[in-house]
């Protein structure tokens, strides 16, 4: 399922709810708060928080608390000091870790992957800003980390979906990412029409567009009009002499593929 372009995982999501209930029905809280307390992060802050999962992980009960780093079953404690107060948030009176510091927590332990869709979908909603971001960054104690410096470099609030995000990190894995332009805007002559193009290629006029998930038959609508809607535009861009490449999910998800198809 997928909502404004962010895919739900939703078996998952109501595992790690049951999870949750069940840790919190044991002794388990009332321990750690007696060792120096926890808050919940990594994972388990994204699924309270309602942050984008670009990919199924595995459910857990997520948390930082003081002291060493702990995984058991469905259970996963990173040992480190207690975010600083304006790291965290409150959540159904939960201490969970606020949502530029879980972004960045979800990039150290799951990569760019995981942490740049969930970056992004937050600054395109306005969940945070850049200047969170950057606060988070710099009061984490891994925050000179090359990753968390690459997901500074690339995250923005441009990105309209998990899937575009997802072309944005493809194409910096192929070393190309500065060659393009993102939500290029494209008006005909005489101002007939005006399009916004994923991502544009001026030197070559390529017109990148990332087709999501259920794309052609959104809330039961008709396929074939879905179609007709998005070949106009097509068609259009080619009369200004722009060339249009379509990429899908299974597509950005093989950097291979995804090569081949834009590159050749």
């Amino acid at each position: 399922m997928v909502e404004a372009g962010i895919p739900r995982h939703e078996g998952e999501r109501e595992f790690a709810a049951i999870l949750l209930e069940a840790f919190e029905g044991s002794h388990r809280p009332a321990d750690l708060m007696r060792s120096g307390g926890f808050v919940y992060s990594h994972a388990s802050a994204a699924r309270l928080l309602d942050l984008a999962l670009a990919f199924p992980l595995e459910p857990t009960v997520s948390l930082t608390r003081p002291g060493r780093r702990y995984r058991g079953r469905n259970l996963d404690y990173y040992g480190t000091a207690l975010p600083d107060p304006e790291d965290c948030v409150v959540v159904d009176g939960r201490s969970v870790t606020a949502i530029a510091r879980t972004c960045v927590d979800m990039t150290l332990a799951h990569g760019l992957r995981i942490g740049l869709p969930m970056a992004e979908a937050a600054l395109h909603s306005e969940k945070c800003s850049r200047e969170d971001l950057l606060a988070a960054v710099g009061r984490h104690p891994q925050g000179e980390k090359k990753v968390v410096r690459t997901l500074l470099e690339l995250a923005s609030d441009l990105s309209e979906s998990v899937g575009e995000s997802l072309v944005k990190l493809n194409l910096f894995h192929l070393g190309r990412w500065q060659e393009w332009e993102q939500q290029v805007r494209v008006t005909a002559p005489h101002g007939w029409s005006t399009y916004a193009i994923d991502f544009g290629h001026r030197a070559t006029r390529t017109a990148l567009e990332m087709d999501g998930y259920g794309k052609y038959t959104v809330d039961g609508g008709d396929g074939a009009e879905s179609i007709r809607r998005e070949k106009r535009p097509d068609m259009d861009l080619r009369a200004l002499g722009w060339i249009p490449v379509h990429v899908d999910w299974r597509t950005v998800c093989d950097i291979d593929a995804f090569r081949r198809v834009l590159f050749g």
